[in-house]
């Protein structure tokens, strides 16, 4: 019994280290006569891991990072081609 309440409090530990130590990008995408590219592909980079999000119906995006909190985030965007345009860059602490 007790090696199951302490597996319980590790495991929460480590879910509210995550939450705590988190951090987030986000920002909307636009096109030129100003209105919100839907359903945009977006690809974010680090050292570490690739996040891929789409643009909701009013262009924004939102990646929810963990546990690589002193990084530098590259953020593409995919074009049609196939492509990937670096649109942007952020260092994360």
């Amino acid at each position: 019994m007790k090696i199951k309440r302490i597996t319980i409090c590790v495991i929460l530990l480590v879910l509210i280290a995550n939450v705590l130590y988190s951090a987030s990008i986000s920002g909307t995408v636009l096109f030129k006569n100003y209105k919100p590219a839907k359903n945009v592909k977006i690809i974010c980079k680090s050292p570490f891991d690739t996040f891929v999000t789409y643009t909701d119906r009013n262009g924004r995006y939102t990646f929810l990072l963990s546990n690589n909190i002193h990084a530098k985030y590259e953020l593409y965007v995919s074009l049609k081609n196939g492509q990937m345009d670096k649109f942007g860059e952020q260092r994360v602490r």
